[in-house]
């Protein structure tokens, strides 16, 4: 963010908000903002009145009827002197109840939602009188949100639309917070008893794989293709991934570049001799977990979470057995790897955004900037001080609340509209597996060719979402037919040319006018 909402400065951000405070009147319809003072600018705040929020990313925590009985949702209402009404949709339900939401004409105060999933995303949301820009309300009414975006004009810029708009209170990585959590992981006990080292090269994974399944009796890699389409895991050593990515600035998509061809002959070799899973085509975490933790596999792509979990598991049917992050594979000893799993400081996840039914907008983004203050970062992130942690060497602390039964973190705290804290992040990932899995899979380039979060016009989400449904159906049965063996790898440049046909070049023009408006955001 820059000093002031527009290019003229703050101080004629703030001349503009006076004048229209001046010519408003005293009338406020709802969904607009009243630029006359009426709350304090310390929490908590009094008022009588409540606010409604649809939250379409969280939900009650089990052990609870209702969000009223739910200790995080009791004290946020507490710290913040505002009276809140929660509504929640079925879970699995959130699509469905969010087109009824917005069809039923009465609308809560608040929304909270991906709205970069949505065609057209925010910027049709606000031009169709949903939702409101919020570039005044929040020079007037966030200091808290306005400070951190202007110290962070990376994240400023993410969360705001091609034309400059704010449009929601987003949930922000902090300093430091690692946002990486995916990655390959080996049986290092098993390369220890055949003598290997952890595997660097696509060639190293070669004889890995070959040892473990000759001495070991492996099954192959198990992976699940969403993880595999995030990471670019092995498709990365040649320098492509399964879906579109940036180089030197300009879009390309993976599945058609010359190095996807190299991935599929490697990969179609290594299912010939029975390397990679039978079951690649319908694998999912929980046939991952079966195998991994029942010694049929040895190798396969995961996440910090899923090794906490699988480790005792494993332990307890091999107390030897030990499983680690390693390196994302490339070509040539020493390379670092081009691709991997890396979090942008914004996803667009619990994304609150105020409606234009709002009947009070100050009050909302007042509640709402809580969560970005000193305080509300840490009761977002770690929850009441001397119940959920204690400060020990200016430092929290999470208690035995929280560390003898992680899961009711939930019941304390809530990721949404915050600013994500490395310290929270890496108490729930503490053990020195997860920590040195982190510190391997994070030694990556994907920054420099993740493409950034963009946001298609209406019109071109529906015709990317037409080609792209055709296109991605072909591909992936495609790739699968190169792997298995029923396409000839020959075939490659048909399968390109047919691609094209459907559309590619049509979807690639469109998301680099997409990438062009982003890197044009004030």
């Amino acid at each position: 963010m820059k000093k002031g909402i527009d290019k003229k400065g703050f101080r004629m951000a703030v001349l503009a908000v006076c004048m229209a405070a001046t010519v408003s009147g005293c009338a406020k319809p709802a969904g607009k903002l009243d630029e006359s003072k009426k709350y304090g600018d310390t929490y908590p705040i009094t008022s009588e009145k409540t606010l409604t929020v649809w939250d379409g990313n969280s939900s009650v925590y089990p052990d609870y009827k209702s969000y009223t009985e739910q200790p995080y949702y009791q004290e946020l209402q507490k710290r913040t002197g505002i009276k809140i009404e929660f509504t929640f949709p079925t879970a699995g339900q959130h699509k469905e109840a969010f087109n009824l939401l917005l069809s039923s004409n009465k609308l809560p105060d608040i929304i909270q939602y991906d709205w970069l999933l949505l065609p057209g995303g925010p910027e049709k949301y606000i031009k169709d009188k949903y939702i409101i820009e919020l570039n005044s309300a929040v020079e007037k009414y966030a200091p808290n949100l306005k400070a951190y975006l202007e110290k962070n004009p990376q994240q400023d810029k993410a969360v705001k639309t091609d034309s400059n708009k704010y449009y929601c209170f987003p949930q922000l990585q902090g300093p430091d917070y690692p946002g990486v959590y995916i990655g390959p992981l080996v049986r290092t006990d098993w390369l220890d008893e055949l003598g290997l080292a952890e595997p660097e090269t696509i060639d190293d994974w070669y004889t890995m794989l070959k040892a473990f399944k000759e001495k070991k009796g492996s099954t192959g890699i198990a992976y699940s293709d969403f993880h595999f389409v995030w990471t670019g895991a092995f498709s990365g050593a040649y320098g492509v991934i399964k879906d579109f990515y940036l180089e030197d600035g300009k879009v390309k998509y993976g599945p058609i570049e010359p190095g996807y061809k190299e991935f599929l002959t490697t990969f179609r070799k290594w299912y010939q001799e029975g390397l990679i899973n039978k079951d690649i085509a319908t694998m999912d975490t929980q046939l991952i977990a079966k195998l991994l933790t029942s010694e049929k596999t040895g190798t396969v792509i995961g996440t910090t979470g899923s090794l906490n979990q699988w480790m005792p598991s494993l332990k307890k049917g091999n107390p030897k057995a030990e499983l680690a992050g390693v390196k994302y594979p490339v070509l040539n000893k020493g390379e670092k790897p081009k691709f991997g799993h890396k979090d942008w400081a914004y996803k667009g996840l619990g994304a609150a955004a105020i409606t234009t039914q709002c009947k009070d907008v100050e009050l909302a983004v007042k509640f709402l900037d809580y969560s970005y203050s000193d305080e509300g970062r840490m009761f977002k992130n770690f929850g009441v001080e001397g119940v959920t942690y204690q400060m020990v060497d200016g430092q929290p602390k999470f208690t035995d609340e929280i560390m003898k039964n992680f899961d009711s973190i939930f019941k304390w705290t809530n990721d949404y509209q915050s600013i994500l804290d490395a310290r929270k992040f890496n108490q729930r990932m503490s053990s020195p597996i997860q920590q040195a899995a982190i510190k391997t899979w994070s030694d990556t380039e994907i920054l420099k060719y993740k493409m950034p979060l963009v946001t298609a016009t209406a019109e071109e989400s529906q015709e990317i979402s037409n080609l792209m449904n055709q296109i991605q159906t072909y591909m992936d049965e495609t790739t699968l037919k190169f792997i298995f063996g029923n396409e000839d790898i020959s075939k490659f440049d048909e399968y390109v040319a047919t691609i094209k046909k459907l559309g590619i070049d049509k979807v690639i023009e469109m998301k680099t006018k997409a990438v062009e408006r982003f890197n044009s955001r004030q």
